[in-house]
């Protein structure tokens, strides 16, 4: 599967603004696009599905548990050891979040101050 549009992304994002520039940036860009409010949403849909997310995009601040939870969450489950997980972070997160997302199985990070280009060049590295 090298066409990105046999692609499916699981967003999980809780602001309002960056949800749907990110959907609709990497919808644009011809992946199939779910999303998700907060780590337990996300959770959720990926047991729903019937088949596996190609890449899962995260925020680390979100309502409940955060995206290092969810990230480690993803890589309890054989099927998501792998994944690419990318971390979409705001300027809020610090050194210290950064790391402990590293270690709990992140596999690439994009500030969000560098714009959703950035993220969907990253998402591009990863899946094509």
């Amino acid at each position: 599967m090298t066409d990105s549009t046999q692609k499916k992304i699981l967003v999980v994002e809780n602001s309002p603004q960056m949800r749907p520039a990110i959907y609709m940036c990497l919808m644009a860009a011809g992946f199939g696009v779910s999303v998700a409010n907060s780590a337990e949403e996300g959770l959720q849909a990926l047991k729903n599905l019937a088949f596996p997310f190609d890449a899962v995009v995260t925020s680390i601040n979100l309502p409940g548990h955060s995206g290092i939870w969810l990230t480690q969450k993803l890589r309890e489950h054989p099927q998501y050891k792998v994944t690419p997980i990318i971390l979409f972070y705001s300027p809020t997160a610090t050194q210290e979040d950064l790391n402990k997302a590293a270690r709990a199985g992140v596999s690439t990070m994009v500030a969000k101050l560098d714009g959703t280009s950035a993220l969907l060049s990253k998402v591009r590295q990863l899946l094509i």
